[in-house]
Parts: C-alpha cells; sequence; structure tokens
C-alpha cells in the first residue's frame, strides 16, 4: 500500500521533536520593526531610556531577519500559542490595553 504525501496543513501541525540551540538566548521586554519588499526585521530590546529631549531610546539586544514566509508562519505560531496561553492563563494586557485604562 502506498503512503499518501502530506498535505502542507498536516504538516505544520507536526511538532519538532528535537532542536538545538546554537546561539544565545535573549530576554525582551518589547520588539519593534520595519519590512521591505526583501525581508521583515524585528528587534528585541530589553531596556528603554529616556533622552535628554525626552524621546525613548530603545536598547537592542539583537535583530532578526526573516524572510516573508518565515515571518508568516511566526505570525500563524504566535497567534496560536498566543490563543492557548490567554486560554490557560487570561489575557494578556498589552501597553496600548494598559494606557487605555488610565
Amino acid at each position: 500500500m502506498k503512503k499518501r504525501a502530506k498535505t502542507s496543513e498536516e504538516e505544520k501541525k507536526e511538532k519538532i521533536t528535537s532542536a538545538v540551540l546554537v546561539g544565545p538566548q535573549v530576554y525582551a521586554i518589547g520588539a519593534v520593526g520595519k519590512w521591505t519588499s526583501y525581508d521583515f526585521r524585528i528587534g528585541f530590546y530589553s531596556d528603554i531610556q529616556k533622552k535628554e529631549n525626552g524621546d525613548n531610546e530603545y536598547i537592542f539586544k539583537t535583530q532578526v531577519i526573516l524572510t516573508p514566509r518565515a515571518t508568516k508562519e511566526l505570525s500563524e505560531w504566535l497567534a496560536d500559542n498566543v490563543a492557548q496561553y490567554e486560554k490557560e492563563h487570561g489575557i494578556i494586557k498589552t501597553t496600548k490595553m494598559l494606557k487605555e485604562e488610565e
């Protein structure tokens, strides 16, 4: 009997069974980014300092550059996992939500 090929949806649902971390881990309190027609760039920061003129200066720990496809897959993974997290632990309040409550 011939095995049928997996659909892309089935492939997406497969879990990673093994992974090796080869780079540093970075703890971030926020992220900002930009995109071009070639890629998406996301900078992760762990500190914000006030400049003399009152503007915020973000201290970036790392920047990740992703292809559009990788960005879309990350977006889907985050949406699924944030929904699962919030189902178990409650709504995550964003900075915008906290400001609106003031």
